[in-house]
Order: C-alpha cells, then sequence, then structure tokens
C-alpha cells in the first residue's frame, strides 16, 4: 500500500543507461575497439583477471564529433524552449463560477493546446467530450489545433478552461 502512495505522489521509478541517455541527448557513443581482442582473451582462458583501460569501455563518449551535434538536446530543455502557465479550471452556471481545480504546467512552446486539453478531460470526473472543454486566454477562444508559441503567451500567464458543470477533478 505504501509503494502505491509513493508511486501516485512520486511517480514510477525509471532508469536509463548511459548509452540511452547520451543518444536522447543526440551523443553518438563509440563501441569498444578492444572488444575483439578481450574476448579473445577471455575464450582462449589465459588469463583470469583482466585489467580493461577506460579507453575500451563500452560507454565511451565520441570527442571527435563537432559540439554542435549535441546542441539541438540542451536547447530543448532551455527556458525559451518551455513555457510555465497557470490553468484554472472552472465550472459556470449562469453567473456563479467555481473553480474545480488551479494547476501549474509547464509545456513545450511547441506543444498544442490539444495536449492541455487531453490533459484536463483526463483527470475530470465524469469523463466528458474533449470539445467541451473551452480553452481561453485574455478572453479569447483558443482552438485546440494552435501551438503556445503562436497565441504569444508569456512565462506565468493564465488560462482559464471552462468545463461543464457537473465535472470535478479526480484525487
Amino acid at each position: 500500500m505504501e509503494s502505491d502512495d509513493e508511486e501516485r505522489i512520486f511517480g514510477h521509478d525509471i532508469s536509463f543507461s548511459k548509452k540511452s541517455v547520451a543518444k536522447r541527448l543526440g551523443i553518438q557513443i563509440k563501441s569498444s575497439v578492444k572488444y575483439k581482442s578481450v574476448q579473445k582473451e577471455l575464450t582462449n582462458n589465459e588469463k583470469t583477471l583482466i585489467e580493461l583501460s577506460s579507453s575500451s569501455s563500452e560507454d565511451d563518449i565520441d570527442n571527435s564529433l563537432p559540439k554542435e551535434y549535441g546542441s539541438h538536446a540542451t536547447s530543448i530543455s532551455s527556458s525559451s524552449e518551455t513555457l510555465r502557465v497557470n490553468v484554472k479550471v472552472y465550472t459556470r452556471e449562469d453567473a456563479d463560477i467555481t473553480v474545480i481545480k488551479t494547476l501549474i504546467v509547464t509545456l513545450y512552446r511547441s506543444d498544442l493546446i490539444m495536449k492541455l486539453v487531453t490533459f484536463i478531460s483526463n483527470n475530470l470526473l465524469p469523463i466528458v467530450e474533449i470539445e467541451k472543454i473551452k480553452v481561453f486566454f485574455d478572453g479569447d477562444l483558443l482552438n485546440y489545433s494552435d501551438n503556445f508559441n503562436s497565441i504569444e503567451i508569456e512565462d506565468n500567464e493564465q488560462l482559464d478552461v471552462k468545463v461543464p458543470s457537473e465535472c470535478t477533478w479526480k484525487i
């Protein structure tokens, strides 16, 4: 039970190998040069202890590539590519406005409004059709196919999300 609570709060533990992380960052991994000679020594059983130099490690990074090769991954995580948005999810019946959830969401500027709408719809009870969720910025209704860069929203500005009146937020 305790691990379920921890997973709910902190998420699942995911670990990546050095090779996987380097691949995601756009860094090319050089395979070992001495692999065949080490394998030969192991199969001949001539030595019981084989010391590998640091240059024969399988996780060596190829430094012969230009530095710009991995710079794309760095720019993705820079603050100019991400956006922190305050989101107010509310319902409205006649003149009564009820805020059911306030969120601070970090998204990429290239993400579509649909990504935010999908996240919100997945956390509403009862489940509603995506078309019934309306997103407003400065009083203007936003199109789901727009990305955050095109609406020229800045960090820490607020989006208002109107959901049907029967909706509540999942706990």
